[in-house]
């Protein structure tokens, strides 16, 4: 048994020894005596020993409350009154000393709360018994022990940290929410009280006492303060908030702010965010409080612009008020001193009003002019952590005029308060319905209008936010990044004000910059233009709602980007990037401008949309020269075929040119260079591989396009002979499999002494995906097979060789379809030869490519049957312990992927043995996968088991057995002497063995066995007879009632009858199924000790090595 003296041994080892061996070890045993008995009284009495040093009294302060929420079943129940007094006298004891041991302690405290039901704590239950200990207390040392308590009380009602069934957590939630009155009396009492403590102390407590009041809120779902809606403003708590308000003191400040936003979302129902009438006082109570913080956010915005600098923006002017008033930092600003967190606040305030009363607001009356006023405010704010805090509420906005809606059913002349506008008043609220006649599109009209002046503001106001500083060239790598991230989140908003705006006139909202620098005479300033175009880019996609070839600002504004400057790559990557946003528009254009002559005419707006295609595409194949923006002209030339492709004859040669040239580009054209000859730095031959490969897609694209399809085949031998002859060169260099295989070092020299195989095998797949021509794929498939099977036979010692070649081999397989059926036999035999040789996973995928193609084939079928059970068996084959499988997730995977893909495209092949269809050997699959899903169904590697249960399920799938006859029979033949003890290790997994996060996954796994077992509906035998409730009874008696009671039991048997017979469409029985294998799995989790008995009751011995600590 461990003494104290050791425990400080220990700790002394920890916090001062200098040897890193010495603290890990001294961290081992703390952590290992933290879980003893003898910790309960050790921590208490280093608690109450007066000599013991800090270090000593937050160990055993966080040793009592892990205890508690952890290990609470350790203690007899006449420890636990004994527990409680002693952990009230360390509070006390601690009140004025380390505010981290007394957290702790309070930690420790509620978690207790948990465990002991509230009729255990007296009348008021565990609130009032702490008021009641520390009445009479030194008030200095009592109510900051008090507050904190009702400050953690409430915030760890749900923590699943605290060990205890579910039915007690909700039990206990229940009873907390039960003395909601309780507390806010004892807060309001506590608030009061404060005065006439010592001198100073009333500023201290005020922030506790909000902070705790909100917590107590966001409990109660709104129900805190009574129903009396008429009596809430005057609520000394209430009224306490919204004077913190105005506080100069920031921690009272932001306590008051944390309590005003949830006082806002308890005047709205939780469910529907419809405004609670009964709220009504309050709702006019807090708005006008929250609005009259509007001066002083401009004054603190003002501010901040003036600290950054600012000078031009592309902001521009912001528009007129909406409502009319005059500037809200016009007058008194030297009254305010707030600084970036106390405008975070005040923003978190505006935002938390418009999101909570959207719907209100939406109804676009003009009592709702002040929030929507805050918000373009907070838009507006320099910072961007502020400033983003809008935009949730602006997509919402967007999200709410957008959806459909009664228009009888909206509240309409609701005032939201003045924001200290004079005249304005939230007194009189009158419900009037929409005017009869009107539709429901007119009005949908009609408030789109009413927002259109806010949304065109806030389009100013974001715009200039995504201009790049004049110090962007001193950023590293993390700033770019950041810079970026927040360029996105504007993008975000600036969709959304295109979908109320429309997508010309958001439009004529960004380019004003450029309009404006031009007419102020400014000379050229390539960031403003480039902010300019990301401000375009970003509201692409609403381009399509014009008709062809519109807006003309569009096509002027793509005509110019020929003109910019080359020499700023920054502006020419977004140059290219528009490029390709818009190639869909300009392809739109196209097709509109040749149709039949009609739209075409030279006064149409889609005539001018033929003159770019050239020009930007022009612009493309320039940027490929700068490595910088090689990466976004390659997209850009890609995206212009992908929807132009079938416009671009004319440019068609000067494209195989550049695939040519492209050739010796990249990883892949290394064998074009001269031994030894160093990579070019500059041009088009500089290009990285992925941009290699990308205009290589791009080629491909446009050959199909534009070639009539009887000369595609032609056209693609073309293209696959440079890359085919690189790969039969690279190929002969390899050198032989055996020579290569042995060891991953070997496998590492090969890849590093051959680095152009992979990227040449990259090419290979890139043509095969993107020519689309299924004969032609199939022809080059056809042709580059011997060169492949090279390929297969001299890599077999190196894994991403191999990965690369089966890529391009299932790319082209997928491409081609049934056109390799007659390379199908040597593809299958290879397939095969080449598994056994390597195990490689990748051949298991490839075959499951082919199975979906030639599954239905009965042709095909016997062949296809043979090698899929014989990859199979061999797959399972070294897959036949906990440590194999563990050792092989990627095999794992794939080997119950491609079962999967059988039994759902082709089940009859799987079965094809089990039916008695073979013939011979090889054997069936089944049992063999079934063997392996025993121990692959608890590998922690989440891919690999989730195809195994996926598997598992869609092998009980019913419409399997309606596929194929004798499906049902064979299934249940080599299912049936393993379900047993399926059933078992599924539950292992349901108590500890797997991650949380796969529950769903085995409750599906579950469900399908008790309904594929269970009597058929109407049968005269009962529920009594199914199996699967049997097999799942049979496992759970196997857990002690010490580790899950017996009522646990009885609730998850319970739950798995009614599964029994739940039909597929109750949607509502299924999540029941799943909340109750979630609570069954929380009792036996409650604690390591629980967790580790109930998965060592589960697991045979040879499965002992799956148990989870």
């Amino acid at each position: 048994m461990a003494s104290s003296q050791q425990l400080m041994a220990a700790l002394h080892a920890l916090y001062h020894n200098e040897d890193p061996a010495v603290k890990e070890q001294a961290n081992k045993w703390l952590e290992g005596w933290q879980g003893t008995v003898e910790a309960w009284s050790v921590s208490d009495a280093v608690l109450h020993d007066p000599g013991s040093n800090m270090e000593a009294q937050y160990f055993c302060a966080q040793t009592l409350r892990t205890k508690v929420a952890r290990d609470f079943e350790e203690l007899p129940d006449s420890a636990v009154n004994s527990l409680r007094d002693s952990l009230m006298v360390l509070l006390l004891k601690y009140a004025k000393g380390a505010p981290p041991v007394r957290t702790q302690l309070c930690l420790a405290l509620t978690a207790l709360t948990v465990h002991v039901p509230a009729d255990k704590w007296g009348d008021g239950g565990p609130v009032a018994w702490f008021a009641s200990r520390l009445q009479g207390q030194a008030a200095d040392a009592a109510l900051p022990c008090l507050l904190e308590l009702l400050t953690v009380l409430p915030q760890e009602v749900s923590s699943f940290r605290i060990a205890v069934r579910p039915e007690r957590r909700r039990q206990h939630a229940q009873e907390l929410r039960g003395t909601i009155g309780v507390a806010i009396d004892i807060l309001t009492s506590c608030l009061q009280q404060a005065p006439g403590t010592a001198s100073g102390v009333a500023e201290r407590l005020r922030p506790a006492v909000l902070q705790a009041f909100g917590g107590w809120l966001a409990l109660s779902d709104g129900a805190a303060l009574g129903p009396d809606g008429s009596q809430l403003p005057s609520h000394p708590l209430v009224q306490a908030a919204l004077q913190g308000l105005s506080q100069g003191d920031p921690d009272v400040f932001h306590a008051a702010v944390d309590a005003a936003c949830e006082l806002v979302w308890c005047t709205v129902d939780p469910e529907t965010a419809a405004v609670q009438p009964a709220m009504m006082p309050l709702i006019q109570a807090l708005v006008p409080a929250i609005m009259g913080l509007r001066p002083r956010f401009s004054v603190a915005a003002r501010r901040a612009r003036e600290e950054a600098g600012e000078g031009a923006s592309l902001s521009g002017s912001p528009g007129p008020d909406m409502s009319g008033s005059q500037g809200a930092g016009a007058s008194g600003a030297d009254e305010f001193d707030d600084g970036e967190e106390q405008a975070k606040g005040m923003a978190r305030l505006f935002a938390e009003v418009g999101e909570a009363y959207i719907h209100l607001i939406a109804t676009a009356v003009q009592e709702v002019q002040a929030p929507v006023e805050a918000m373009l405010e907070v838009a507006g704010h320099p910072d961007h952590t502020i400033a983003s805090m809008s935009f949730n509420f602006w997509h919402k906005l967007a999200k709410a005029l957008s959806s459909g809606f009664s228009p009888r059913s909206m509240t309409r002349g609701m005032s939201l308060g003045s924001g200290g506008r004079p005249g304005g008043s939230m007194m009189d609220v009158t419900a009037a319905e929409t005017p009869e006649g009107e539709s429901a599109a007119a009005e949908s009209m009609r408030r789109r209008q009413f927002f259109a002046p806010a949304f065109e503001r806030l389009v100013a106001l974001i715009r200039g936010s995504v201009r790049y500083p004049a110090h962007q060239h001193t950023w590293g790598k993390e700033a770019h990044a950041e810079f970026r991230k927040q360029r996105y989140e504007v993008a975000d908003s600036l969709e959304d004000c295109a979908s109320m705006l429309g997508f010309s006139r958001c439009l004529a909202l960004a380019v004003e910059p450029l309009a404006e620098a031009t007419q102020g005479g400014a000379g050229f300033d390539w960031r403003t233009a480039e902010a300019v175009l990301f401000c375009v880019r970003a509201i692409a996609p609403h381009s399509h709602s014009e008709p062809p070839g519109e807006p003309v600002q569009l096509a002027q504004l793509l005509a110019a980007l020929p003109t910019l400057p080359r020499t700023e790559h920054l502006l020419q990557v977004c140059v290219c990037y528009t490029i390709g946003r818009y190639a869909g528009w300009i392809g739109t254009g196209l097709n509109a401008a040749a149709s039949a002559g009609a739209i075409g005419g030279p006064g149409t707006p889609a005539a001018a949309v033929p003159a770019l295609l050239p020009a930007l595409f022009g612009v493309a194949l320039a940027n490929l020269e700068s490595p910088v923006t090689a990466p976004a002209a390659s997209a850009a030339l890609l995206d212009l075929c992908g929807y132009c492709g079938s416009h671009l004859t004319p440019c068609l040669q000067q494209l195989m040119e550049l695939y040519n040239t492209l050739q010796g580009a990249g990883a892949g054209g290394a064998l074009s260079r001269p031994a030894g000859a160093p990579a070019p730095t500059s041009g088009i031959t500089a290009l990285v591989e992925e941009d290699v490969q990308q205009v290589m897609q791009a080629v491909c694209i446009a050959v199909c396009k534009c070639l009539p399809n009887e000369q595609v085949p032609a056209a693609a031998t073309t293209m696959l002979t440079p890359v085919l002859n690189a790969l039969g060169t690279a190929a002969q260099q390899l050198p032989a499999f055996a020579a290569a295989a042995g060891t991953a070092a070997a496998a590492a020299s090969l890849y590093n002494a051959h680095p152009y195989v992979g990227p040449l095998l990259d090419r290979l797949g890139a043509l095969f995906s993107h020519i689309s021509h299924r004969q032609a794929v199939a022809d080059m498939l056809t042709r580059a097979w011997p060169v492949m099977d090279m390929v297969f036979t001299r890599a077999g010692g190196d894994v991403r060789l191999l990965e690369r070649a089966c890529r391009a081999l299932r790319l082209g397989a997928k491409s081609a379809g049934t056109a390799i059926g007659p390379l199908l036999p040597a593809l299958l035999e290879v397939l095969a030869a080449r598994f056994r040789a390597t195990r490689h996973s990748a051949f298991l995928y490839i075959l499951s490519e082919l199975i979906k193609v030639f599954g239905s084939d009965e042709g095909h079928a016997p062949q296809l049957a043979a090698v899929l059970s014989s990859l199979l068996v061999d797959a399972c084959s070294g897959l036949g312990s906990l440590a194999l499988v563990t050792a092989n997730p990627e095999l794992v995977d794939d080997t119950y992927l491609l079962a999967t893909r059988a039994a759902a495209y082709a089940p009859h092949l799987l079965l094809w043995q089990a039916l008695g269809q073979g013939g011979g050997p090889p054997a069936s699959p089944l049992p063999t996968l079934l063997d392996t899903a025993l121990v692959g169904v608890l590998v922690q590697h989440r891919e690999a088991c989730c195809s195994v249960l996926n598997f598992l399920i869609r092998l009980l799938a019913p419409d399997l057995r309606g596929k194929v006859a004798g499906a049902d029979g064979a299934v249940q033949a080599a299912l049936g002497p393993r379900a047993a003890m399926l059933v078992r290790l599924l539950l292992a997994g349901v108590v500890g063995v797997l991650p949380h996060s796969r529950l769903g996954d085995v409750a599906a796994l579950l469900s399908s066995i008790l309904r594929a077992t269970a009597p058929p509906p109407g049968s005269a035998a009962g529920l009594g007879n199914s199996a699967g409730l049997g097999w799942l009874a049979a496992a759970v008696g196997l857990l002690p009632d010490t580790v899950v009671p017996q009522a646990d039991k009885e609730s998850l048997l319970g739950a798995a009858a009614s599964e029994c017979t739940r039909e597929s469409g109750d949607g509502a029985r299924a999540r029941a199924w799943e909340g109750a294998i979630d609570d069954f799995a929380d009792v036996c989790r409650r604690n390591p000790r629980v967790r580790t008995a109930a998965q060592q009751a589960l697991l045979p011995p040879e499965l002992a090595a799956a148990v989870v600590m």
